[in-house]
């Protein structure tokens, strides 16, 4: 799709066919990993204005979501570095799981939350990616510079460890 954007002479057709695909899992991304409202918008937008520069410049770019979000991520962990701040543990909510319009505030989503946050970062980002953004096997091993396999076993772990750390939690809240 990307050579034809390229080609196209009704590029901002094209463009917005693009961004309709993917905006979505991007922002869902940004709101996980960025600190802040700018940064969110910062990343957010150098993503797309990446892109747009890449197609127009005639470079490959063999996955759109995973150069998405590849660009997104180094504009965040600048962003990150430059304030100086040690990262923030970001809590997203379940609603992103379930129905990303949906308000859900129950204690349940409260005990998901600590649970996410409790993971490694590595298995953290195997699960957002892969069940919030929706990322397959192939992108997310792009993303992350290891193979399918690797990330396959990373998205497992992760679910067995965060079904441990909610147990846990369950028993420190004295709910058995």
């Amino acid at each position: 799709m990307l050579e034809e954007i390229a080609k196209s002479e009704n590029y901002d057709f094209a463009f917005s066919e693009l961004y309709e695909r993917y905006s979505r899992n991007l922002y869902l991304f940004c709101k996980h990993y960025a600190q802040s409202k700018d940064d969110l918008q910062n990343a957010y937008q150098e993503a797309w204005i990446s892109l747009f520069e890449n197609i127009r410049a005639g470079k490959e770019i063999k996955s759109t979501i995973a150069f998405l979000i590849t660009v997104a991520r180094r504009r965040i962990t600048d962003s990150i570095r430059k304030s100086k701040k040690k990262p923030e543990v970001v809590e997203f909510n379940d609603n992103m799981i379930l129905k990303i319009d949906e308000e859900f505030d129950s204690e349940a989503s409260q005990l998901l939350f600590e649970a996410i946050n409790k993971l490694d970062e590595k298995y953290k980002e195997a699960l957002v990616l892969n069940r919030i953004a929706g990322l397959n096997g192939k992108e997310l091993a792009e993303i992350s510079g290891v193979s399918d396999e690797c990330i396959r076993k990373r998205s497992q772990r992760a679910l067995g460890k965060l079904k441990l750390i909610i147990l846990e939690l369950n028993k420190d809240n004295g709910n058995e």
